[in-house]
């Protein structure tokens, strides 16, 4: 008997064959996409392990569940800027370029893969600037572009086929490049400072002075080679104000301030003569030195000079060194330098001959009546122009019988018994006939040389004084910009001084001043390094300048020995990622999470120390230090 099977079960095999048939041929379809594009996936992996390191695939992981590259742009951004300024292989990142370029010649010949290709030649593009210097790679890894556009290339081939997506998740031979590390700069960590410190400053390198958060003190923290730092309590108040070159502070409390000398470590404050501490005169600016026994204090009040003096060892006793008949004279600002004994020597005639570069030059050597203890300075602003005066002032115990406040004053040409009697001596070193407009002024002592500069609506004037006489040299506000109202620093040492002020529309003007030569504009460090950005201080070191450039990623140190290129740009923080770049600039960081910036700079030779502010969860004060002129810090 014949069995011949139903019709029902002769549809049911057909339609299982048809299915398996049809399973075959699509896990051959399968098969063939990835045999197809996998390899494209491949080759995005190695592109990404060449350029941030062999453990990309870890970095990025997991994918993000709505495919936006911007999680996996942080991360490589973050990446990048901690390894460009790190020495790395002769072949990176050159290595990487053509292995990009590769990518990119695979997505053009690939149908519908328009936002791959542009990602990756926008990669090509980024690379081969970053091969180019390393001050370009700091400027790409900076501004974010390349972090972004590696992110987007990597989401853009995953999800653009099934092929794709099983080779980024499939196991990957390991080639030459997946091996060549990738070195990653290391972050010095520096000194922590206790977290009760608040508006801490420098006395040197390596002591700090701040006030105690809960006892309101001042506080002394000197940093030893080895151990924990010495803590000592120094008086009421808080630190500021520190004279360049550290000889004094000042320390404020709610009824007066205080003069605090940094001659040692436990120097105990000094009170103020009582017109100061009555508020009666306002310190605009002042100066301290010690010098013939005794300690000398200047300021100036409401355009008027004081000058006091008091003897180094004893009971404080505060004398007036400026006669009632010399108080009303105008004065911008007032620079003590410690002088010794000078030799008798014939007065030399002042000069006028022009300069190096065209800097004017009026010296006009110390005169027989030179200062006992100490010169005053003076740098005075006048409807006519600016001069530099040198005030000279004899020992105190000289004049207690015969001077007093109201004494006559000889002028520099006086001669005969008269002059030695009396309490100042004037001496014009400079004049100039052309007025400054709303100046601003600052002074800065270095050694026995000291430097003025006053930035005007009009121009910058600079001032060099030592022992030979006084040489000045200005720059156009044109070639700057306008000073602004915000930050105005000056520094110096005995050769050149820095001004680093906010001028208008930009960001951290640098002018450098070397007397007798013209001022040099210095070049604003790689203005292409971030969207936004911000020079937080500048310092001098021997034989080059160093600025300290906060952008949105990180705190970066670059020198320039020639005031017109930046080398460097070692970091000293990393930021964090910010919750939201904005949509037109996707490489800045609109909210960061964290913040850091430079609040004091101290040098001494070599010696350079930075006291960094952070501010995310909490703030952290921090103490980086160099010790070989700012290349490497710890």
């Amino acid at each position: 008997m014949t069995v011949k099977p139903s019709r029902g079960t002769v549809i049911f095999f057909g339609l299982l064959a048809t299915g398996l048939i049809a399973r075959y041929a699509m896990n051959r379809r399968d098969e063939s996409i990835v045999a197809r594009d996998a390899p494209l996936a491949h080759s995005t992996r190695r592109l990404l392990r060449c350029v941030v390191g062999r453990d990309a695939e870890r970095m990025l992981w997991p994918r993000p569940s709505d495919d936006d590259s911007r999680p996996w742009a942080i991360k490589i951004n973050a990446q990048l800027r901690a390894t460009v300024t790190e020495p790395q292989d002769d072949t990176w990142p050159s290595r990487c370029v053509s292995m990009a370029q590769r990518v990119a010649a695979k997505l053009a010949a690939t149908p519908n893969a328009t936002a791959a290709h542009s990602a990756a030649a926008e990669v090509v593009r980024h690379l081969e600037t970053l091969s180019s210097s390393r001050t370009n790679a700091i400027t790409v890894a900076e501004n974010g572009r390349l972090g972004t556009a590696l992110a987007t290339l990597t989401i853009e081939v995953i999800k653009s086929t099934v092929g794709t997506e099983s080779g980024w998740q499939s196991p990957l031979a390991h080639e030459r490049t997946d091996l060549s590390p990738v070195r990653l700069a290391r972050v010095p960590q520096g000194n922590s400072l206790p977290p009760r410190v608040d508006g801490a400053t420098f006395a040197a390198p390596e002591w700090v002075l701040y006030q105690d958060a809960t006892d309101r003190r001042a506080h002394s923290l000197l940093f030893r080679e080895r151990g924990a730092p010495a803590d000592a309590v120094l008086g009421a108040g808080a630190p500021l104000r520190v004279t360049h070159g550290a000889t004094a502070a000042l320390l404020a409390t709610d009824e007066s301030d205080a003069l605090l000398p940094l001659e040692a470590v436990r120097s105990a404050p000094i009170s103020l003569p009582a017109v100061v501490r009555s508020g009666e005169h306002i310190i605009e600016s002042w100066q301290y030195a010690k010098s013939g026994g005794h300690r000398w204090f200047a300021y100036v009040s409401r355009g008027r000079l004081h000058v006091w003096s008091t003897a180094a060892n004893g009971a404080v006793s505060w004398v007036e060194r400026v006669p009632n008949t010399l108080q009303d004279t105008p004065v911008a600002s007032v620079a003590l330098v410690a002088v010794p004994d000078p030799p008798e020597t014939p007065q030399a005639q002042p000069t006028q001959d022009a300069t190096e570069n065209g800097a004017r030059d009026n010296r006009a050597a110390p005169s027989q009546t030179a200062a006992l203890g100490v010169h005053a300075l003076v740098l005075r602003h006048g409807a006519r122009g600016m001069s530099v005066e040198r005030w000279s002032f004899a020992r105190p115990q000289e004049t207690t019988e015969q001077a007093t406040p109201t004494a006559p004053v000889a002028r520099a040409d006086a001669q005969g018994p008269a002059a030695a009697r009396e309490l100042v001596t004037r001496q014009i070193l400079l004049s100039e006939g052309r007025p400054h407009s709303r100046a601003r002024v600052r002074a800065c002592v270095a050694g026995t040389t000291a430097h003025f500069v006053a930035a005007s609506d009009d121009d910058y004037a600079f001032y060099r004084v030592d022992a030979e006489g006084a040489v000045t040299g200005d720059i156009p506000t044109n070639r700057v910009g306008a000073l602004g109202a915000g930050r105005f620093e000056f520094s110096c040492d005995e050769q050149r001084s820095l001004v680093l002020a906010d001028a208008v529309n930009r960001n951290g003007t640098m002018l450098e001043y070397r007397g007798g030569r013209e001022p040099r504009l210095l070049a604003e460090p790689l203005a292409a390094l971030a969207v936004q950005r911000t020079i937080d201080a500048a310092a001098l070191v021997p034989g080059a300048v160093l600025a300290f450039v906060r952008t949105p990623g990180s705190v970066r140190v670059f020198s320039t020995t020639d005031s017109n290129t930046w080398v460097g740009g070692a970091p000293l923080a990393f930021l964090e990622a910010p919750t939201a770049p904005p949509p037109d600039h996707p490489e800045a960081q609109a909210t960061p999470g964290y913040a850091f910036s430079i609040s004091a700079v101290s040098t001494f030779r070599d010696r350079i120390a930075v006291l960094g502010i952070g501010r995310g969860n909490f703030v952290r004060a921090v103490r980086f230090f160099s010790t070989d002129g700012g290349q490497t810090w710890n």
